[in-house]
């Protein structure tokens, strides 16, 4: 089945709602009907509402410890803690325990510690 067979409402309404603005750009020389309902006020409105919102994830690190956030900036921003990860072996005593991090890069869930 291709796009032109789908029900006009379920590709406007539901399909290219989601799609990221970016893309829309591009589509917006497909057709005329979609040139035109892309500048179309209710179409922005409803895309505002079911895009994805936007976060991005802060790694902080201090005193061995690294702290995850979520900042959300649609909206009204904020800031929401994600978790805790100490770098410091608390079943042992000695000072030798703690790894002395230098850098801390993440991607997709995963995190990299780059250690002095």
């Amino acid at each position: 089945m291709s796009m032109s067979q789908l029900p006009r409402d379920l590709v406007e309404e539901e399909i290219l709602c989601r799609v990221p603005a970016l893309s829309l750009r591009r589509l917006r020389s497909t057709c005329k009907r979609w040139n035109r309902l892309f500048k179309d006020s209710r179409f922005a409105r409803n895309h505002f509402e079911k895009a994805k919102k936007k976060s991005f994830v802060l790694m902080l690190t201090k005193e061995f410890r690294i702290f995850s956030l979520n900042v959300h900036l649609r909206g009204m921003p904020s800031a929401e803690f994600e978790g805790e990860l100490s770098l410091f072996d608390k079943q042992r005593s000695s000072n030798s325990a703690i790894l002395d991090i230098s850098q801390v890069f993440h991607c997709d869930g995963l995190l990299l510690c780059i250690i002095k």
